[in-house]
């Protein structure tokens, strides 16, 4: 991540501008593409320390000076994580939450930054109770 202060604050929520160094599917990997990521304050503030303590505009930088590849940093959080789970299935997760919680599938599409909501619907599970609560609608 760079540009973490760069930070915007809309309410009480503080937002920092990330740039990711590639999306999935990205034809140029060196084109940077950035996204507003909501953080909770708390959390806004531990990145802007950090941030300042390594005196680097990489929230994860490398002993080389550049960055943690993405997949590094998957091995890295791996380590902490149970068997099951991978960063990947906690994207998931994430975006199961977020639509549970708000029902608002194109604010999840941006959480996510998917550029499809088709893309965001393959992040979202929807739990039994609500799949029996439309059949029951239904009947």
């Amino acid at each position: 991540m760079q540009d973490l202060g760069h930070a915007r604050h809309r309410g009480n929520k503080c937002f920092f501008l990330v740039r990711v160094n590639r999306a999935l599917g990205a034809e140029d990997p060196d084109v940077l593409i950035g996204r507003l990521v909501p953080l909770e304050d708390d959390l806004a503030r531990a990145i802007r320390e950090r941030a300042r303590e390594l005196d680097s505009p990489w929230l994860f930088p490398s002993s080389h000076g550049s960055h943690l590849t993405e997949a590094h940093l998957g091995k890295l959080v791996a380590r902490h994580l149970a068997r099951d789970l991978t960063t990947h299935t906690l994207r998931h997760r994430c975006g199961t939450v977020a639509y549970a919680g708000t029902r608002d599938l194109r604010a999840v599409q941006e959480l996510l930054g998917h550029a499809k909501p088709e893309t965001t619907m393959l992040y979202t599970a929807i739990p039994d109770q609500d799949i029996r609560a439309a059949m029951l609608a239904a009947a």
